[in-house]
């Protein structure tokens, strides 16, 4: 199963911002039963300085800095992710282990 994801989260401000640096923890990263086939952020204004990393859990980080004076800030992405379904058809969940379950392995 293909799921199209769209996030929107906009930040609006009292007063004029001029330098703000941000990380987002917005793109869906592979799992054994998923995979992100595509995906596109866009943050408006216009960052001067993006970049996308892998944090040590293998999460993916998009960081950026926007420069120019705003009062709102907008971060959109858009996902196509396809998720692997078991045999009834139901999307298969990897949703790793459970507090007790990690409690117990140490």
């Amino acid at each position: 199963m293909i799921y199209r994801v769209r996030h929107v989260t906009r930040y609006r401000y009292e007063r004029l911002v001029t330098l703000c640096h941000n990380q987002a923890h917005l793109l869906p990263r592979d799992t054994r039963n998923q995979r992100c086939l595509d995906s596109s952020i866009q943050v408006t204004p216009a960052p001067v300085t993006a970049m996308e990393e892998r944090d040590y859990f293998g999460n993916r980080v998009y960081r950026f800095s926007v420069e120019t004076p705003h009062r709102e800030l907008e971060v959109s992405v858009l996902s196509q992710v396809e998720v692997d379904l078991d045999r009834n058809g139901t999307p298969v969940l990897d949703l790793g282990a459970t507090c007790a379950e990690a409690r117990a392995q140490l």
